[in-house]
Order: C-alpha cells, then sequence, then structure tokens
C-alpha cells in the first residue's frame, strides 16, 4: 500500500509540558483515525534574553534580565486520499485542543516513480 500524501504538523509554545502532552494527544487520535504518525519529533528550542533597566535615571547599572524559552515538536502523518476524511476530523480536533499552542501545518504529495 503506497501512502501518496504526508502532513507536517509543527507545534511551537513556551511551556514544556503543554506541548509534550497536545503533541501525546494528536498522535493518539491520528492512531484512531488510522494514520501512521512518526513522532513527536524533537526540533531545537531558541530562547531570548530580555535586558531591562530597574532606574533609569541615577543606577544605570541596576538591571534585570527575562529569559523566553520556545520549544517545538513535528509531527508527520502519511496517509492516502482514501483517509481525506480522517484527516479533516484530526485537523478540527487539532485546532481545538491547540489554545496555548501555535501550530503550523504543511502538507505535500508524495509522487512515485
Amino acid at each position: 500500500m503506497k501512502l501518496n500524501y504526508t502532513l507536517y504538523i509543527q507545534l511551537k509554545s513556551n511551556h514544556k509540558n503543554i506541548i509534550n502532552n497536545i503533541s501525546k494527544q494528536i498522535k493518539n487520535q491520528a492512531e484512531s483515525f488510522n494514520l501512521i504518525p512518526k513522532g513527536p519529533i524533537i526540533l531545537p528550542a531558541t530562547s531570548k534574553l530580555f535586558t531591562v533597566l530597574r532606574s533609569p535615571h541615577v543606577h544605570k547599572k541596576a538591571r534585570d534580565q527575562f529569559e523566553l524559552k520556545t520549544v517545538r515538536r513535528l509531527l508527520v502523518l502519511k496517509f492516502n486520499s482514501k483517509d481525506m476524511i480522517n484527516l479533516k476530523f484530526l485537523l478540527n480536533n487539532i485546532y481545538n485542543l491547540s489554545s496555548s499552542v501555535q501550530v503550523k501545518i504543511n502538507f505535500k504529495k508524495n509522487y512515485y516513480a
């Protein structure tokens, strides 16, 4: 059986526990819809460092630093054209799950020689 389509779901959040839970839920739902999931694949985390002056007038050296970490995960789903209806239900469920997670979806058709 050839799998004609590939769907890449990239999840991005500032909370590690939330993104892990959501990626597990998406994987379980994909398996229940007879889609073939791979992952979650851990992508590199990014961090931004912000420096804020405590007192802008006299005490220039008094500063606070804040760090914002972003965690990313990637799920890969392979499926046939028969499974498009199941995919639609899965994407609706992902939309309902992701309140504090950014979701980016890429779709690709596989061509075989």
